[in-house]
């Protein structure tokens, strides 16, 4: 088996996409270069898009003071940053032509240590200075980076000595390194090193500025909807293989599919996207939240995003859970341990697809890197699932959406228990499944209003599917709702019609005469689960306008 591990290594290399941060803003009152994009101002904008922290110790967000992003020539532009725990502060602002600037600290606001939940705004609320809109126009981006210790090239006094103070390519590259996410040049021994890995969290915001005669986007009032349904699982043969049972599910597809062409039909939505299976992947969901959503939609805009699958739970990573696990979501090409380990029997035989093999590798990392089994499985998890945290980071790019969460999910301990299956007493590590509940009350906490969350069972519940075998129960009779409705139908009215229709259904003679069959056969009654709403937003939401 070494043998096999050194012949991968040599032939195989993972490598990791970074998204592109792109944009500009141009403030009055202090001359900013309007100088053309140079190659060297290019390099540094690619070298921003790469300070992206997915699993952020904590939260920090960054916003202006116009809900619509838009600005026009001669308006003023205030900033406002906030962070959930103690921490250094740096804003910086990048133009449409490539130029970088930071922001804060400054000459008039040298101090950047600030105190959880402390809002500071940019000028200050003293401050005589004014940011007017000037050209050059177009996207703008505004990028916090909040860390638990200082940043050395941040924090020398030549990067507050002015307002505007320029941010070169070495200067990105060396925050970078300091943050970890680029590799030291062995051969410079100036480039700075850290003993230890800095806790950092990072947000970003994008606004538009026009010229005075130019007219603004329309605002608001549109709908988009995003679902994912994950039935069939990418390595679920070699988990049965190794475990003979099959974590497969039957209904979460055709969930997705057939909310997507109701709400089409009913819900006046302007576009929507549909994943299902194999499309249903870690990747594309990441890049459907964070980069198309963000694309085709403006604040003021309603976004609905639906997930129907399994769910898990690991030890959580950064303080935040009352009960120390995090949740996560199980996305089609999500790898656990027993996947891996039928991975690793089918490649000594001889017989793994080479399309698997980039997955086997990473295996090897995880089972290298961790120390443990224990350890390489939460390794694992967090690699190919989607936790809790990193999901509300990702809805931090929806900042001033509407956003409605709808989740028919089980939690299960481990995912090869097939908590849908009743058939197998479910393995689970905790009491509670509260995924994203949490983290939508920490945005909220932070200002980002908006989101709701509803959720197909309490957290103390398994979601199931109907014993019919068509849909999920909570996605049946939330379709149901929808369908019957005659007017405008608020999520709140589609939360009870739907309570009261699941907990009839687990009443009905159906389920009862099933009950009665599987106490004779000594095992547990179905209980059921009861539909949960959360709603963060503040003012009615619509699922039919």
């Amino acid at each position: 088996m070494n043998t096999f591990w050194s012949r991968l290594r040599t032939t195989l290399e993972v490598c990791f996409l970074f998204g592109l941060f792109a944009g500009r803003v141009c403030l009055g009152q202090e001359p900013i270069s309007d100088s053309p994009t140079s190659d060297s101002q290019s390099s540094a904008v690619e070298v921003m898009s790469q300070l992206q922290q997915p699993t952020p110790g904590f939260l920090v967000r960054v916003t202006a003071d116009r809900v619509s992003r838009d600005y026009r020539e001669g308006d003023d532009l205030t900033v406002q940053v906030v962070a959930e725990r103690d921490a250094y502060v740096y804003v910086m602002y990048q133009q449409a032509d490539g130029q970088i600037f930071q922001i804060f600290p400054n000459n008039k606001q040298p101090d950047n240590q600030l105190k959880a939940r402390q809002v500071v705004q940019i000028p200050g609320k003293d401050d005589l200075f004014r940011w007017k809109i000037g050209p050059p126009f177009g996207r703008e981006i505004l990028k916090v980076i909040a860390t638990e210790r200082p940043l050395k090239m941040l924090q020398q006094p030549s990067m507050q000595s002015k307002r505007f103070n320029k941010v070169t390519l070495d200067q990105v590259k060396e925050v970078a390194l300091e943050l970890g996410t680029e590799q030291a040049d062995p051969e410079n021994d100036n480039e700075p090193q850290s003993a230890t890995p800095v806790v950092w969290a990072e947000a970003d915001f994008e606004l538009t500025t026009y010229p005075a005669n130019r007219e603004l986007v329309a605002s608001g009032g549109k709908r988009y909807g995003l679902y994912f349904g994950v039935s069939h699982h990418k390595f679920s043969a070699y988990e049965e293989a190794l475990t003979g049972r099959n974590p497969d599910l039957a209904s979460p597809h055709r969930d997705a599919l057939e909310l997507n062409t109701v709400l089409k039909d009913i819900g006046q939505f302007s576009d929507s996207r549909v994943f299902t299976n194999e499309q249903a992947t870690r990747q594309n969901l990441e890049q459907a939240i964070t980069q198309w959503l963000p694309g085709v939609s403006r604040p003021g805009d309603t976004v609905v995003i639906y997930y129907s699958g399994h769910g898990g739970q690991v030890p959580d990573d950064s303080g935040d859970e009352a009960d120390q696990l995090d949740e996560f979501l199980v996305p089609h090409d999500f790898m656990g341990l027993a996947a891996l380990a039928g991975m690793v029997k089918q490649a000594e035989a001889g017989s793994l697809p080479a399309e698997f093999t980039p997955y086997l590798l990473l295996g090897k990392q995880a089972l290298d890197q961790a120390g443990s089994l224990e350890k390489a499985e939460e390794w694992l998890i967090r690699k190919t699932g989607v936790s809790d945290d990193l999901f509300g980071h990702w809805l931090q790019k929806l900042d001033g959406r509407q956003v409605v969460v709808i989740l028919d999910i089980c939690h299960s301990g481990g995912f090869a228990t097939q908590e849908k299956d009743l058939k197998r007493k479910p393995i689970v590590k905790s009491n509670s499944f509260d995924f994203l509940d949490r983290e939508a009350g920490r945005l909220k906490d932070l200002g980002q209003t908006g989101t709701v969350l509803l959720t197909a069972s309490s957290t103390q519940e398994v979601s199931m599917v109907r014993f019919e075998g068509d849909l999920s129960v909570m996605t049946y009779y939330l379709l149901e709702a929808l369908k019957q409705a005659t007017g405008p139908l608020e999520i709140s009215d589609v939360y009870e019609q739907c309570s009261q229709d699941v907990q009839s259904y687990f009443e009905s003679d159906t389920v009862r005469q099933i009950n009665s069959r599987r106490v004779a056969e000594g095992l547990e009654p179905v209980k059921g689960h009861h539909p949960q709403l959360y709603n963060y937003a503040g003012r009615p939401v619509y699922l039919k306008p």
